[in-house]
């Protein structure tokens, strides 16, 4: 498989370092680079072997590829792109290679708009607890070259609708679509393209394997006839929420609030079920799930005020899970928004005390508040926070929920979070 290809990385972030090693140490044949010079400089020093290995978009090397590994970011409009479809080379992503590279292991993939990164811990955290032996990466942020390769092994995925672009004949075992809303649409055109993309993570499936689609929160109709078209064994999942009769007497777990984590509770149930759980092994698991960072992460309850880092609330679809779930919120909102702004949620400014606007955002989400909500322009998160502790009463929440993407004034909605967290830590 390796003596013979020549691979071509492109796109140096976490995944593409874990490639570029993870070819290293098949001895294979391959050249490496991202157009990104900031990246280029980290990685010099840092991971000097990997360095060995750039060659300039220029050099005719490119020419030479079989087999294009494209980080997830890398859009379809981008030179390398047309480069690969030029000379008829092979375009895939990470997790087509690991498939590659261990096609008798068990996969089980997840997506949806959100909901998924949850989703696939839960699952992951499920599995374990029964003693199964679990991988879990994917766009969680765990390259999946990273991973253990053993036959043995069950890898829980989570899929981006980009990842899920860049698969070819990956084959789930088990896969699940939570929903789909409108995200990302700046890179896959409109909303046809990007439901086919996520439609993708049932892909090669045969009757043997199992397909779990949630059709009770949007779409419903369209996902209902794409489900009919499936041929592996289809459980949809709707508002009734199929086990919602086993979840209901859980323990209180401050990682599982709102009605979404009921959603998301039910398709892990389904997920571990199809893969061969009783009910009496998953509820025990559920209630000592520990949640993610920065999705509803609950910080704790200082002077009877709770403290949420809710940065991975991206889009205004993920924010509206947690206004759902407090009330007398302080919410601190903003970023670079996404198309459709924050108008969504006014339905929900009668549960809000107060928003603190942030980020390149602030002035549009601010027309949106206008006379329906109280408002302040804070600038960034700091002053925010600073405005939050002014004006908190026992029995508030403060909500960092920004429903914006993090790239106006930080790296990532992890860095955007974990500072935060620290603004909480420090507070008290």
């Amino acid at each position: 498989m390796y003596s013979n290809k020549k691979f071509g990385v492109f796109g140096l972030g976490i995944s593409g370092v874990a490639t570029v090693k993870f070819l290293e140490s098949k001895n294979a044949n391959f050249i490496a680079y991202d157009d990104r010079k900031n990246i280029v400089l980290g990685l010099s020093s840092r991971y000097p072997k990997v360095v060995n290995s750039f060659k300039d978009l220029s050099d005719a090397s490119w020419q030479e590829v079989d087999c294009f590994i494209l980080s997830p970011g890398i859009p379809d409009s981008h030179p390398i792109v047309k480069l690969a479809k030029q000379i008829n080379a092979q375009i895939i992503c990470d997790v087509e290679l690991l498939y590659q590279e261990n096609p008798h292991a068990k996969y089980i993939g997840i997506t949806g708009t959100n909901g998924k990164s949850t989703t696939t811990s839960l699952v992951a955290h499920i599995l374990r607890f029964n003693g199964l032996n679990v991988a879990i990466g994917g766009n969680i942020g765990i390259p999946v070259l990273e991973l253990d390769i053993r036959d043995n092994i069950i890898y829980v995925i989570e899929m981006s609708s980009f990842q899920l672009d860049l698969c070819n004949k990956v084959k789930f075992d088990i896969a699940l679509l939570l929903n789909i809303t409108p995200d990302h649409l700046d890179r896959h055109g409109n909303m046809e393209n990007y439901t086919n993309a996520k439609y993708k993570i049932f892909s090669n499936q045969t009757e043997k394997d199992s397909a779990i689609i949630n059709v009770g929160l949007s779409h419903s109709s369209e996902m209902i006839t794409f489900s009919e078209k499936v041929p592996a064994n289809i459980l949809v999942l709707d508002n009734k929420l199929h086990y919602q009769e086993r979840i209901y007497d859980l323990p209180h777990n401050n990682s599982l609030l709102g009605n979404h984590n009921k959603q998301n509770i039910a398709a892990s149930i389904a997920v571990c079920v199809k893969h061969g759980l009783s009910i009496k092994q998953i509820i025990p698991a559920l209630s000592t799930f520990v949640g993610l960072n920065h999705r509803m992460q609950y910080l704790g309850e200082y002077n009877g005020v709770t403290f949420i880092n809710d940065s991975k609330a991206t889009n205004a679809d993920s924010t509206e899970k947690a206004l759902a779930s407090f009330n007398n919120i302080i919410w601190i909102a903003g970023g670079r928004q996404k198309s459709g702004g924050i108008s969504s949620l006014m339905k929900y400014f009668v549960k809000i005390k107060q928003v603190f606007l942030v980020g390149e955002s602030q002035d549009e989400f601010a027309v949106t508040c206008s006379d329906e909500l109280k408002w302040k322009k804070s600038g960034d998160l700091y002053e925010a926070y600073k405005d939050a502790l002014a004006i908190m009463v026992p029995g508030d929440v403060v909500l960092f929920s920004p429903a914006c993407s993090s790239y106006d004034q930080w790296n990532s909605f992890e860095e955007r979070g974990n500072a935060f967290v620290e603004l909480v830590k420090n507070s008290f």
